[in-house]
């Protein structure tokens, strides 16, 4: 029986030098990275274990060099090949069980030396490498969604909000130019192409071509007054309430379940922002079905932190400080964008009203306005399809991180041959 001092060399680490926006080496508090700094205090492959307050015994990995603060202990491998398998062995360990102290509870070196270790008689090298490569793809897919994202908003903004289409369309007919003239400066203005490289486009994918011209074709030539509002012909002006229900979730502690009862996992602002349902509370399986949640609902907190995200945690019940967004007319992508376009003027009216929790009320999702398009833009798969890549992608990551954990302590314990 041997002790993690045996294999690992901690330091404490020291006070944050200062940080600056053009810093190269990452400068990790007890809780992650912090800033940025053009100094750094611990070499390439460093363990950084949280050391007080609440994110104590949290544990982070740096690739690189890096500042590793007074709040931190950092920790390196007496064989640097073996690493990554000591950063996931003390993820393992459930540190912050560890701490001690009444008034500010904390980690030491001492406690982190002397935790003893069972014979670890596997190839520590290879474990390592098997459950970096789950992070890995989790971490493209997240950078995979992050740009997908960024294209849809810019995208569902400049049709349905700034409609620059029509616009396009308005401004060539203006101009004295033909409908088929104006109907291809959509199309320019859509895909974002020169003439020329749409000229490419009909003779290398003539299909793509089609599709582009008739979404370009789906857009008004001419811009009315609803309302007040300056839109797309043919086009209405709707409330973000008539085009989706934001239903509430329930105060599930009135709905407990008892010993042997089926339960559901309950999700609150901090699951919905961690992306799965942790099991800290549970509710009774047997709640209304229009407040339990599942995977690909749009799920929007509006009292605190206020958020609007795609849900990919699994079957789950509903607070109710937060509300599932349904609708029987239109697409989910429709309703999901539109909530997160108007999600910072609701964060505003939040912050104004934040007396104790900010939040909104039902009359501001009445005041927010939606343009709502004719049914074959509403039709049109462009968006769907992004967001149904987005959707696919959240759920591979929950999977992995479900099988990569599952994996965990059956590698560590030699329970699997490599």
């Amino acid at each position: 029986m041997s002790n993690l001092g045996q294999h690992l060399k901690f330091s404490n680490g020291k006070t944050s030098p200062n940080r600056t926006d053009t810093g190269f080496y990452p400068v990790y508090g007890a809780n992650g990275i912090i800033g940025y700094s053009s100094e750094y205090n611990s070499d390439e492959n460093t363990i950084i274990i949280g050391r007080v307050g609440s994110y104590c015994g949290s544990v982070h990995f740096s690739d690189k060099k890096c500042w590793v603060t007074d709040n931190a202990i950092s920790a390196r491998s007496m064989n640097l090949k073996e690493s990554i398998f000591w950063f996931y062995y003390l993820k393992s360990l459930n540190l912050n069980s560890m701490r001690v102290g009444s008034g500010q509870p904390l980690l030491n070196q001492t406690i982190l030396k002397s935790i003893s270790l069972p014979d670890l008689n596997i190839n520590k090298i290879k474990v390592g490498e098997i459950l970096l490569s789950f992070d890995q793809k989790i971490d493209l897919n997240t950078q995979i969604n992050q740009t997908l994202e960024q294209i849809a908003q810019a995208l569902f903004k400049s049709w349905f909000v700034d409609f620059d289409p029509v616009r396009v369309k308005v401004l060539a007919l203006s101009d004295g130019l033909s409908l088929e003239q104006a109907e291809l400066a959509a199309m320019q203005a859509i895909s974002g192409k020169t003439p020329e490289e749409l000229t490419a486009l009909l003779q290398t994918q003539p299909d793509r071509y089609a599709e582009l011209a008739e979404t370009a074709k789906a857009f008004p030539c001419e811009m009315v007054e609803v309302d007040g509002v300056e839109v797309p012909k043919g086009w209405e002006v709707k409330a973000l309430d008539e085009i989706a229900n934001y239903q509430n979730g329930l105060a599930l502690q009135k709905f407990r379940p008892e010993d042997d009862e089926p339960f559901l996992p309950v999700v609150k602002i901090a699951q919905l922002r961690q992306g799965y349902a942790d099991g800290e509370e549970k509710a009774k399986a047997s709640i209304k079905p229009e407040c339990i949640i599942d995977n690909g609902d749009v799920i929007f907190s509006w009292s605190g932190s206020l958020l609007v995200d795609i849900w990919c945690g699994g079957k789950a019940a509903l607070n109710q400080h937060l509300f599932k967004v349904t609708s029987k007319r239109y697409p989910k992508w429709f309703y999901y964008f539109y909530t997160k376009y108007h999600l910072a003027e609701f964060q505003r009216i939040a912050y104004d009203k934040a007396v104790t929790m900010g939040h909104i009320k039902r009359e501001h999702l009445s005041a927010a306005k939606c343009i709502v398009p004719n049914d074959e833009l509403l039709a049109n798969k462009t968006l769907e399809n992004i967001l149904g890549k987005i959707i696919f992608n959240r759920l591979e990551n929950f999977n992995l991180q479900n099988t990569r954990d599952l994996l965990l302590p059956r590698l560590l314990n030699g329970e699997m041959q490599l």
